[in-house]
């Protein structure tokens, strides 16, 4: 299952996975109440990343999103067991 969140002009340009408050139990499903997730970033392996429950939000470093299509609109979010968070551009 996947869900499309909107690239904001922010999570582009300081490196950050926003997610709106109506996917926090979506979110909560997939990680529980994990404070970190393992994440797959356009297909790269990036690590455990810190995952900030209040602000709803998961750094995936600025250097990452700036280098994303200027066309990409969204971020598609996967849940993998094993891996963790897939996200890609779209």
């Amino acid at each position: 299952m996947s869900v499309d969140v909107p690239i904001t002009h922010s999570a582009r340009r300081y490196g950050f996975l926003f997610w709106p408050a109506k996917m926090d139990q979506q979110m909560q499903r997939w990680i529980g109440n994990e404070t970190m997730v393992p994440m797959v970033f356009e297909g790269e392996a990036i690590g455990n990343k810190s995952v900030d429950w209040s602000r709803r939000r998961i750094y995936v470093g600025f250097l990452r999103t700036l280098a994303m299509r200027a066309d990409c609109t969204a971020f598609r979010i996967t849940f993998r067991n094993g891996v963790g968070l897939a996200v890609h551009g779209v």
